[in-house]
């Protein structure tokens, strides 16, 4: 596991943590039942996962961009 990916893993309960919860229900108020959500930087790969696991969306379609292709790579093998 590269240092990037790495340090990404090893914040994500911290990210978990600083999500302004007034704004993430402004988004999920907003999104149509079956989503197509661009994500540019999206490191490995864990917006999806959380929302899921939130359940501020139950399907739809996601589309994660990120410059570092090992982080992509590490979340699509956590997702599968």
């Amino acid at each position: 596991m590269s240092g990037h990916v790495s340090y990404l893993t090893a914040k994500r309960r911290l990210d978990d943590r600083a999500i302004d919860r007034s704004v993430l229900s402004a988004f999920e108020a907003r999104l149509p039942a079956r989503p197509t959500i661009l994500e540019v930087g999206a490191g490995t790969v864990t917006m999806p996962e959380r929302l899921l696991k939130w359940n501020v969306v139950e399907s739809g379609r996601w589309i994660a961009l990120d410059s570092h292709a090992g982080a992509i790579e590490r979340g699509r093998d956590r997702l599968r």
